[in-house]
C-alpha cells in the first residue's frame, strides 16, 4: 500500500463538494434560455407557445446536456462506493472530470446550434 504522507482524507467532502458541481452544472442549463419576450431573449410573437417551440435548438441541447450529467452523476455516484478514501492524486483526477462536466454543456449546444446547417 503506497503512503500519502498524511494526504488521506474521508470521502465525505469530497462527495459533497462533487455532488454540489453536478447540482450548479446541471442548475445553470436551464438559466441559459431566455423567455421570449425578455430583454435578452427572442422577441415575443403573439403566440408564446410557437415562439418557446422556435427555441427548439435551446432546449435539445439542454436535453442533451441534462441526461450526459445526468449519467455521469449516476455513475459517480455509484461508484463512488468503491473507494473508501481519497489522497491529492485522486482529488486532482475528480477534478480534471469535474472540469469535463462543467464543459459538457457547450459542445452540446454547439451541436444543436448547427444541427441541420452547413455547419453541421
Amino acid at each position: 500500500m503506497a503512503s500519502t504522507h498524511g494526504a488521506e482524507h474521508g470521502l465525505k467532502r469530497f462527495a459533497g463538494f462533487t455532488d454540489a458541481v453536478f447540482a450548479i452544472a446541471l442548475t445553470l442549463l436551464f438559466v441559459e434560455i431566455v423567455p421570449p419576450g425578455s430583454p435578452d431573449g427572442p422577441p415575443a410573437a403573439a403566440d408564446v407557445a410557437r415562439a418557446v417551440a422556435e427555441q427548439w435548438r435551446d432546449h435539445l441541447a439542454l436535453i442533451v446536456s441534462f441526461l450526459g450529467i445526468g449519467i455521469y452523476w449516476l455513475q459517480h455516484y455509484y461508484s463512488g462506493s468503491l473507494y473508501a478514501k481519497s489522497d491529492h492524486v485522486f482529488s486532482l483526477i475528480n477534478l480534471g472530470f469535474l472540469f469535463g462536466i462543467m464543459a459538457l454543456p457547450y459542445p452540446s449546444r454547439l451541436w444543436a446550434f448547427h444541427l441541420g446547417s452547413a455547419g453541421e
